[in-house]
Protein backbone atom coordinates (compact mmCIF):
# COMPACT_ATOMS: atom_id res chain seq x y z
CA UNK A 1 0.00 0.00 0.00
CA UNK A 2 1.26 3.53 -1.36
CA UNK A 3 2.02 6.11 1.19
CA UNK A 4 -0.77 7.86 0.02
CA UNK A 5 -3.17 4.96 -0.04
CA UNK A 6 -2.44 4.67 3.38
CA UNK A 7 -3.18 8.50 4.69
CA UNK A 8 -6.93 7.98 2.34
CA UNK A 9 -7.76 5.07 4.61
CA UNK A 10 -6.74 6.87 7.91
CA UNK A 11 -8.87 9.93 6.87
CA UNK A 12 -11.52 7.59 5.57
CA UNK A 13 -11.97 6.00 8.90
CA UNK A 14 -11.21 8.94 11.02
CA UNK A 15 -14.23 10.62 8.81
CA UNK A 16 -16.28 7.69 9.67
CA UNK A 17 -16.00 7.39 13.61
CA UNK A 18 -16.66 10.81 13.64
CA UNK A 19 -19.76 10.61 11.67
CA UNK A 20 -20.90 7.47 13.88
CA UNK A 21 -19.56 9.43 17.31
CA UNK A 22 -21.54 11.95 15.79
CA UNK A 23 -24.83 10.05 15.93
CA UNK A 24 -24.46 9.85 19.74
CA UNK A 25 -25.83 12.64 21.07
CA UNK A 26 -27.42 13.75 24.27
CA UNK A 27 -31.04 15.85 24.02
CA UNK A 28 -31.69 17.10 26.66
CA UNK A 29 -35.29 18.00 27.84
CA UNK A 30 -36.09 21.47 29.64
CA UNK A 31 -39.15 20.16 31.93
CA UNK A 32 -40.78 22.49 34.71
CA UNK A 33 -39.23 22.90 37.58
CA UNK A 34 -40.88 21.88 41.00
CA UNK A 35 -40.31 23.47 44.47
CA UNK A 36 -41.34 22.64 47.92
CA UNK A 37 -43.87 24.88 49.34
CA UNK A 38 -42.82 27.28 52.15
CA UNK A 39 -45.20 25.76 54.88
CA UNK A 40 -43.47 22.39 54.51
CA UNK A 41 -40.90 22.00 56.53
CA UNK A 42 -38.57 18.91 57.73
CA UNK A 43 -37.22 17.76 61.44
CA UNK A 44 -34.88 15.33 62.37
CA UNK A 45 -34.74 14.00 65.84
CA UNK A 46 -30.72 13.90 67.06
CA UNK A 47 -29.61 10.61 68.23
CA UNK A 48 -28.85 9.98 71.75
CA UNK A 49 -25.00 9.92 72.24
CA UNK A 50 -24.75 7.31 74.64
CA UNK A 51 -24.76 3.51 73.00
CA UNK A 52 -27.07 2.17 76.32
CA UNK A 53 -29.71 5.09 75.03
CA UNK A 54 -29.45 4.04 71.53
CA UNK A 55 -30.21 0.25 72.07
CA UNK A 56 -32.91 0.95 74.62
CA UNK A 57 -34.31 3.37 71.91
CA UNK A 58 -33.75 0.57 69.14
CA UNK A 59 -35.80 -2.04 71.33
CA UNK A 60 -38.69 0.39 71.61
CA UNK A 61 -39.10 1.30 68.51
CA UNK A 62 -38.69 -2.31 67.22
CA UNK A 63 -41.66 -3.62 69.68
CA UNK A 64 -44.32 -1.03 67.90
CA UNK A 65 -42.77 -2.02 63.96
CA UNK A 66 -44.99 -4.96 63.41
CA UNK A 67 -48.45 -2.88 63.80
CA UNK A 68 -46.67 -0.49 61.54
CA UNK A 69 -45.90 -3.09 59.30
CA UNK A 70 -48.88 -4.49 59.03
CA UNK A 71 -50.62 -1.01 58.51
CA UNK A 72 -47.55 -0.19 55.91
CA UNK A 73 -46.22 3.06 57.78
CA UNK A 74 -42.60 1.58 59.06
CA UNK A 75 -40.13 3.46 56.66
CA UNK A 76 -39.45 6.17 58.98
CA UNK A 77 -39.12 3.71 62.26
CA UNK A 78 -36.90 1.76 60.28
CA UNK A 79 -34.88 4.29 58.88
CA UNK A 80 -34.58 5.54 62.31
CA UNK A 81 -33.59 2.22 63.81
CA UNK A 82 -30.85 2.27 61.19
CA UNK A 83 -29.40 5.39 61.91
CA UNK A 84 -29.60 3.97 65.97
CA UNK A 85 -27.51 1.05 64.90
CA UNK A 86 -25.00 2.55 62.80
CA UNK A 87 -24.00 4.72 65.76
CA UNK A 88 -24.30 1.86 68.67
CA UNK A 89 -22.66 -0.77 66.55
CA UNK A 90 -19.41 1.06 66.53
CA UNK A 91 -19.03 0.57 70.03
CA UNK A 92 -21.12 -2.65 70.39
CA UNK A 93 -18.86 -4.46 67.84
CA UNK A 94 -15.14 -3.67 69.56
CA UNK A 95 -16.86 -4.19 72.87
CA UNK A 96 -18.51 -7.75 72.24
CA UNK A 97 -17.83 -8.51 68.67
CA UNK A 98 -20.26 -11.94 69.10
CA UNK A 99 -23.34 -10.16 70.23
CA UNK A 100 -23.11 -7.08 67.32
CA UNK A 101 -23.28 -10.13 65.01
CA UNK A 102 -26.27 -11.31 66.67
CA UNK A 103 -27.81 -8.14 66.84
CA UNK A 104 -26.56 -7.40 63.12
CA UNK A 105 -28.55 -10.82 61.97
CA UNK A 106 -31.57 -9.63 63.83
CA UNK A 107 -31.27 -5.91 62.54
CA UNK A 108 -31.41 -7.86 58.98
CA UNK A 109 -34.45 -10.15 59.87
CA UNK A 110 -36.16 -6.73 60.68
CA UNK A 111 -35.27 -5.32 57.77
CA UNK A 112 -36.31 -7.90 55.54
CA UNK A 113 -39.72 -8.05 57.38
CA UNK A 114 -40.34 -5.06 56.81
CA UNK A 115 -39.46 -4.61 53.24
CA UNK A 116 -42.07 -7.71 52.34
CA UNK A 117 -44.45 -6.57 55.13
CA UNK A 118 -43.95 -9.89 57.18
CA UNK A 119 -44.78 -8.21 60.69
CA UNK A 120 -44.73 -12.21 62.51
CA UNK A 121 -40.80 -12.09 61.40
CA UNK A 122 -40.14 -8.79 62.46
CA UNK A 123 -42.00 -9.04 65.93
CA UNK A 124 -39.89 -12.40 66.42
CA UNK A 125 -36.85 -10.31 65.52
CA UNK A 126 -38.02 -8.14 67.99
CA UNK A 127 -38.26 -10.28 70.88
CA UNK A 128 -34.43 -11.88 69.63
CA UNK A 129 -33.34 -8.44 69.98
CA UNK A 130 -34.32 -7.09 73.15
CA UNK A 131 -32.76 -10.42 74.56
CA UNK A 132 -29.47 -10.25 72.86
CA UNK A 133 -29.27 -6.34 73.91
CA UNK A 134 -30.44 -7.13 77.67
CA UNK A 135 -27.46 -9.34 77.36
CA UNK A 136 -25.25 -6.97 76.28
CA UNK A 137 -25.90 -4.41 78.57
CA UNK A 138 -25.56 -6.81 81.58
CA UNK A 139 -22.07 -7.25 80.19
CA UNK A 140 -21.22 -3.90 79.30
CA UNK A 141 -23.77 -1.39 81.11
CA UNK A 142 -21.66 1.47 80.27
CA UNK A 143 -22.08 0.60 76.72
Amino acid sequence: MTRFARIGALVCASTMSVGVLGGCKTTIVQSATSTIPADVTTTTQALPADTPTQLNEIIRLTASLGDLVADGGSGPVLNRINALWAVAAKTVGPTDAGLRQQIDVQIAIIQTGVKYKRAADEDKAATNLQAIVTVYLQRHPQG
